[in-house]
């Protein structure tokens, strides 16, 4: 199944990718832990930023 993110999602995801301390807060089941989980992946594997060997 693709993830298709919502607008706002985007938003998210794009925050979270260029900010360095960033606090998700929405309601529920709006998508924090997708948002979060997309930008992590994106980080790791697309462009290197996380080290995940610790």
């Amino acid at each position: 199944m693709k993830f298709e993110p919502h607008e706002y999602q985007r938003f998210i995801i794009d925050k979270i990718i260029n900010t360095k301390k960033i606090l998700v807060a929405l309601d529920m089941w709006l998508g924090k832990s997708i948002s979060t989980l997309s930008a992590s992946d994106y980080l790791i594997f697309d462009s290197l930023e996380i080290d995940i060997n610790l």
